[in-house]
């Protein structure tokens, strides 16, 4: 896990980038360095759209095969289009800041989304469906994407939806 140097002002660390908007609650307490792509957003908005802030991802970082990697921590409920809005967004700022078109973004970035599939939802029908899925396809080498469907193979060729511990183990 590398942080790509043209985002060196914002790197922060997977335990911050994971950590839910209270403040409360780690997803992943990590020290590795990650960079912090809510405040690159945040300094993309200010400079090109004051008065509308866009959703983007929490961390991104190049992985071992050079590809750039959003990630997206959830420790609570999640909202399938807060997650799509943020896999768009995301590739909007990043092709734009690295001067790329959409083709570079989906050959050469991959979208992941991290949580606990048995937690996803204040429903717990849903949150049982979820980790069902987990579950069944966990040795799989096609796993079922809940939330990320409508974006692989169109915006991303890479999408990934895992747990902290799986993300850990891979990346970590």
């Amino acid at each position: 896990m590398n942080t790509p140097p043209e985002f060196n002002e914002y790197v922060s660390t997977v335990a911050h980038c994971s950590c839910d908007k209270e403040g409360k609650r780690i997803l992943i307490n990590s020290s590795e360095s990650v960079v912090n792509f809510d405040a690159v957003k945040e300094a993309y908005a200010k400079k090109n759209s004051p008065d509308q802030t866009p959703a983007s991802a929490d961390g991104l970082f190049v992985d071992s095969s050079g590809d750039y990697v959003l990630v997206e921590f959830k420790a609570g409920d999640q909202k399938k289009h807060e997650i799509l809005k943020k896999a768009y967004d995301s590739a909007i700022i990043l092709s734009d800041l690295k001067n790329k078109n959409i083709a570079w973004i989906k050959n050469n970035v991959k979208f992941i989304l991290v949580f606990y599939p048995e937690k996803a939802s204040k429903d717990k029908n849903i949150n049982s469906r979820n980790n069902l899925y987990n579950q069944g396809t966990k040795n799989s080498s096609k796993p079922i994407l809940i939330y990320l469907k409508p974006v692989s193979h169109f915006l991303y060729d890479n999408v990934y939806e895992m747990t902290p511990e799986d993300f850990s183990n891979k990346y970590l």
